[in-house]
Order: structure tokens, then sequence, then C-alpha cells
């Protein structure tokens, strides 16, 4: 069939074509504008607090106690000693200075009888050494006599206790050693009064009268 033809002057229609069954299609619905939502700011992050550790005051009571002990040693080596008098001292010192000169005190008083010790100690090891050489063959008598009396055996043995701090032997530890030195000393002069003792006693031969009686 033929569409009718528009008047002259009129414009043309235009030709809708509708396909029988097809539905229309649905105009897009306008898209809703979102406001933008900001990012979240971070939270701020907070530094642990610094641990501030207070040490505690000292004890008044024992500061006090501490310092009256260093002074009164003090005060008893300087009564008992005339060369720690000859030391400078001043009570207003501090405590560690204080207890510093007490022990400078102790060193330089124990180093002059702790030489007498390692002296006694030596010879007395000596004669041991000298038994024991004479029950082995030996004849190795009157060693520890010599030695006692050798004068650079002497130094030795000063050098001996000055590298190797025998000056710092506490009091009772020397008391112990002199003890035991003069032990072995006073065994050793004993055993021989009494050898010569027992050589005196001893009967003397006829031959031994008449070759040296003139004496």
């Amino acid at each position: 069939m033929m569409a009718p033809e528009a008047a002259p002057g009129q414009p043309e229609e235009e030709e809708v074509i509708h396909l029988v069954g097809a539905e229309p299609e649905a105009e897009p619905e306008p898209e809703l504008m979102s406001t933008p939502v900001p990012p979240a700011a971070p939270e701020p992050q907070h530094e642990p607090p610094a641990l501030y550790i207070s040490q505690p005051p000292p004890d008044e009571a024992k500061e006090r106690a501490r310092r009256h002990a260093a002074i009164t040693k003090v005060k008893r080596y300087r009564e008992s000693f005339p060369a720690v008098r000859a030391m400078p001292f001043d009570e207003t010192w501090s405590t560690v200075a204080i207890e510093s000169h007490l022990e400078d005190i102790r060193i330089m008083i124990s180093s002059r009888t702790t030489g007498l010790i390692v002296k006694s100690a030596y010879v007395a090891g000596v004669k041991g050494l000298e038994v024991g050489t004479c029950m082995a063959g030996m004849k190795c008598y009157g060693l520890s006599d010599l030695v006692a009396r050798n004068a650079e055996i002497d130094g030795i043995l000063k050098e001996l206790q000055a590298e190797m701090g025998f000056g710092c032997i506490p009091p009772a530890q020397r008391l112990a050693l002199a003890t035991m030195s003069m032990c072995f000393m006073l065994d050793s002069s004993n055993r021989k009064a009494e050898t010569l003792a027992g050589f005196k006693a001893a009967p003397v031969s006829v031959d031994l009268k008449s070759k040296f009686g003139d004496l």
C-alpha cells in the first residue's frame, strides 16, 4: 500500500516502522550524581611514653656507717704504725677516697710482713727438698740454712712478691702463714738440737780419746 503523498508545502512525515512483537527499548535512567566521600584521615600514631626509672636515693644511714667504718680503720692504722701517720689524710674526703686510702695503707703494711712470710715459707719448702734429696742418696745437708743466708735469694723473693702481688694477703691469712712457717723452723731447729745432743751423749772410743784428748 502506498503512503499518501504529503500535501504541497507540508513537510514529509517520517515513516515509522513498528515491528510486531518488539518492545520499545527502555530509556536509560539518568545516573545519580553521588557526592565524593573524602578519604578518612589517618589516625595519628602516638609514640609510647618514655620510661624513666628513677633511682632510689641512697640510704643515708648505710652511707654514714660505711664512712664511719673506713675512717675508724684509718685512724687505727695511724695510731699503730708511724709510717701511716706520715701519709696525708683528711676526714673531709669523700667515702670512696677514704676507702681507697685505706686500701693503700693495707697494701703498704702487709707488704712488709708478707716478705718475711714468703721467705719463711720458701725456706721451709727447701728444707723439705733437703730431706727428700738426702733420702734419695744425695748429700744436701744444710741447704735450707744456706738459702736462708743468701742475699741473692732475698732479692729474688722480693721481686717475686712484687710481681705476684703477695702484699694483698689479708692479715688473718698472713698470721696463719707466719705461724706455719715458725712451726717448720722450730721443728728443724729442734731436730738439729736433738741430733747434736745424741752425738754428745754417745760414748767416745779409747782410740779417739788417745788421739784427740789434748784438744
